[in-house]
């Protein structure tokens, strides 16, 4: 029987950007936006540069809520920017634009003006910003590996042979090791040790 093969690592994080997608919606579904724009015909008053909209106050579940949001935008970011690392400048400012604007639009700070007039508007352009990055999984290549294993040094410890995992994941994996893997410093020993044993006790060293 022909084992089905899992989600690689981006389809992992388009599903998640997905319900992030999803989570921003409703959260600028349930926010306003007014008319800020300071200048008034008349005034005698210019003030240069000043934004033509911003939003409208947020209550303590809304304002939860942006935060919530936001934690879990920035901490996939870096995880979808691993696979990026020499990102041409073309890119890279793609990139650098759409996460800045989930960013200021989950911050909101008062100088914003990207902020479109309403909120349907204001849907379009979130839904578009996640579509370019969703897009950046048409600049991965494909990976000749249904799996890849990064072993742990705890692994290692209680099985050092890695052929020993392949009947249990199948032919088709890559095995990864980092340095410490295979030469231990007393560091990265202590360290395992502490994590093996499950002591909780702070561990000092002096390098």
């Amino acid at each position: 029987m022909r084992q089905e093969q899992p989600p690689s690592y981006m389809d992992n994080l388009i599903s998640e950007l997905g319900r992030i997608e999803d989570d921003f919606v409703a959260l600028l579904e349930h926010s306003t936006i007014r008319y800020v724009n300071p200048n008034r015909s008349g005034s005698g008053i210019i003030f240069i540069g000043a934004a033509d909209w911003g939003w409208g106050a947020s209550d303590d579940d809304l304002t939860a809520k942006r935060m919530a949001l936001l934690g879990r935008m920035r901490e996939w970011r870096p995880r979808f920017e691993l696979l990026f690392p020499h990102a041409t400048p073309e890119i890279a400012k793609r990139h650098g634009q759409a996460f800045k604007l989930l960013d200021r639009w989950l911050v909101r700070s008062r100088d914003d003006r990207s902020i479109p007039a309403d909120i349907p508007a204001a849907v379009h352009k979130l839904r578009e910003t996640c579509a370019s990055l969703r897009e950046a999984r048409h600049l991965v290549p494909t990976d000749p590996f249904v799996r890849r294993l990064v072993v742990d040094t705890n692994a290692l410890l209680d099985q050092h042979d890695l052929a020993s995992y392949a009947p249990r994941l199948g032919l088709a994996t890559w095995f990864t090791c980092f340095p410490s893997c295979s030469e231990k410093s007393t560091t990265s020993s202590v360290l395992d040790g502490t994590k093996r044993f499950a002591k909780q006790q702070r561990v000092l060293i002096d390098d």
